[in-house]
């Protein structure tokens, strides 16, 4: 048995990287590398110390060189695959294009639309991250939403639409909202979405699109519809016509004015997929939404058992909306006070509430004369709350709240899943992993 280095001589004049693993072998077993999937899009030497063997690419199953692949960007795999026969094959095989990203952050990213003339009937989950400030890659990311679209036989199964980049002035994102409304609509027999994730669509849409993709998406099971637009055009009717028809639903995510009573009890209707996650995010225009009782919760616990809800409240709600919403009945395992107020007494109110669910608490409060109470209550969380694994506060505790609160809270000290401070620091601040 010897203990194997990896030496990787990276391409594109990047500085060589040198990887070391405890990974024990036999001498010739080189093939134990299966299992090994290191970041580098370069070239391999697999180096046996005691017998200074070689093993060069060309010698490692096909597969394992996809998976290498697939950590890279399609530029990179691209360039790749001007190497040697063998990478070019990798580039080729259609496992690696189950799952990619596109981006457009530049006007020459145009030339990754080829590809997915190429390879986009082998697509079943998409990722298209665009800077909608250059009007080049808008274009580019509508127009591979509609080849794609317009694709026969298509596989897609998951979609997620990202904007990394400013709305420019007045911008509507029309252009996006038609391209989608082809990509969900009728294509033959396609009607394979499973996953749409819009979170990242920094424009309104309307309830029209979610018609669409319900009347042709019919095995739907996660939607996420929370953007971060000023105004949710989403209304009730529309999202209720989706639950029903979108009968395998597992993952819901949508703002307050969307969810209404009937469409939470169209979501525990015996013929149906019982619903796994629910996360509902309160905004300004809470305070036009009519209150879900308290007894209709208790029927949604009872009859979904495996239940586990997000709340989110941002800063434009009003604080006397958020004692409203948190009701006891609800099976929160996360919750966002991201209301840039004094929140004491509703960290208390979860603390009491939601103890044996929650998991994951983010409060961001500004300085105030209650800051003890605060403290005392964060504390009581970490005491009372044994599944908490994550806890991220923007403001700053005094130093002994925080030791104490990672002492009581192992796990998410060694994960790193906190944001604590005791020091004020420039903004902004930089959250711990999970944020």
């Amino acid at each position: 048995m010897t203990k194997l280095s990896l030496f990787a001589d990276v391409l594109y004049g990047r500085p060589p990287i040198i990887l070391k693993t405890a990974l024990e072998i036999i001498r010739l077993d080189v093939f134990k590398l299966v299992n090994l999937f290191p970041l580098f899009s370069g070239y391999l030497l697999l180096v046996v110390q005691d017998s200074m063997e070689t093993v060069a690419w060309s010698f490692l199953p096909d597969h394992v060189l996809v998976d290498v692949f697939s950590y890279l960007t399609i530029s990179d795999r691209y360039q790749a695959s001007q190497t040697c026969a063998s990478w070019n094959f990798a580039f080729c095989s259609p496992h690696l294009w189950k799952k990619v990203r596109f981006e457009f952050k530049d006007p020459e990213d145009e030339r990754h639309l080829k590809f997915l003339d190429q390879f986009g009937h082998f697509v079943q989950s998409l990722h298209i991250c665009v800077d909608q400030e250059v009007e080049e890659c808008r274009e580019c990311a509508c127009q591979l939403i509609c080849r794609l679209a317009r694709m026969p036989n298509r596989q897609l199964q998951r979609f997620r639409l990202l904007f990394i980049g400013q709305n420019p002035c007045l911008y509507s994102g029309s252009e996006f909202l038609d391209a989608l409304s082809l990509l969900f609509g009728s294509n033959g027999e396609s009607k394979s979405l499973r996953t749409v994730d819009l979170r990242g669509l920094l424009v309104s849409f309307s309830g029209e699109l979610l018609e669409i993709l319900s009347e042709n998406h019919p095995d739907l099971e996660v939607l996420n519809i929370q953007n971060n637009a000023l105004i949710c055009k989403v209304y009730p009717n529309s999202l209720l016509t989706l639950v029903n028809r979108c009968r395998k639903l597992k993952e819901l995510c949508v703002f307050s004015i969307s969810c209404t009573e009937e469409v939470l009890l169209a979501l525990i209707e015996k013929d149906r997929e019982p619903l796994r996650r629910l996360s509902i995010f309160c905004r300004r225009e809470e305070k036009y939404v009519k209150d879900i009782p308290s007894s209709v919760w208790q029927r949604i616990a009872n009859r979904l058992p495996e239940l586990r809800v997000t709340l989110g409240f941002d800063n434009t709600i009003e604080l006397l909306k958020v004692r409203e919403v948190m009701k006891p009945e609800i099976p929160v395992n996360e919750l966002r006070l991201e209301t840039a107020t004094d929140l004491w007494h509703e960290v208390r109110l979860a603390c009491s509430f939601y103890k044996d669910f929650l998991e994951k608490l983010i409060v961001k409060s500004p300085p105030s004369k209650n800051q003890r109470e605060l403290d005392e209550a964060l504390l009581t969380v970490a005491r009372e709350c044994p599944l908490l694994r994550s806890l991220h506060v923007f403001y700053v505790l005094e130093e002994e709240t925080v030791k104490k609160i990672l002492e009581l809270c192992p796990v998410m000290r060694e994960k790193e899943t906190y944001t604590l401070k005791y020091v004020a620091e420039p903004h902004p601040w930089k959250p711990g992993k999970d944020f």
